[in-house]
């Protein structure tokens, strides 16, 4: 994965989240960066370019699956024990029994229509697991996909 460093959550998502602006305006999506941290225990150590890849890909998938005038909110949280980086969207959502198969490579739902190899959740579940973060994919307050990268408080840095 490359050199570990001091990675501030809010600043990498809102770096990756201004490259993406372009497509969530093609689809009139309403995109939004919420660090509730206050700007504290908002920092882990890893690979920022690894992270950044593993946001990309979340927020990719999110637009793709959320129709036009849809939501998706990209929020940092401190819950101890974890900094939970939290992408909340409009979309179908995943249904529950197909939940753990998405991680897998070239898995791709049936019915979808979305392009796509099926290669981004697992590349996701990759860095998650060396950046020794859990995955949790639930509802969103949206009716959509909620998807949480749980990074553990010993692996944070303090600000």
């Amino acid at each position: 994965v490359g050199e570990y460093e001091v990675v501030n959550l809010a600043n990498m998502a809102g770096e990756v989240l201004a490259n993406l602006i372009p497509y969530t305006e093609s689809k009139n999506i309403k995109l939004s960066l919420n660090d509730t941290t206050n700007g504290e225990c908002n920092t882990i150590r890893g690979n920022k370019d690894a992270l950044a890849i593993l946001l990309r890909n979340l927020v990719d998938n999110a637009i793709r699956y959320t129709p036009n005038d849809g939501t998706i909110d990209v929020s940092i949280i401190h819950d101890d024990p974890y900094l939970t980086l939290r992408i909340a969207d409009s979309g179908p959502g995943i249904p529950y029994d197909d939940r753990q198969q998405v991680f897998k490579r070239f898995y791709r739902r049936l019915g979808t229509q979305a392009s796509g190899s099926g290669l981004g959740l697992s590349i996701v579940s990759r860095i998650a697991e060396l950046h020794h973060a859990n995955l949790k994919l639930g509802d969103s307050v949206y009716n959509g996909l909620q998807v949480d990268v749980q990074f553990t408080t010993k692996h944070t840095v303090d600000s």
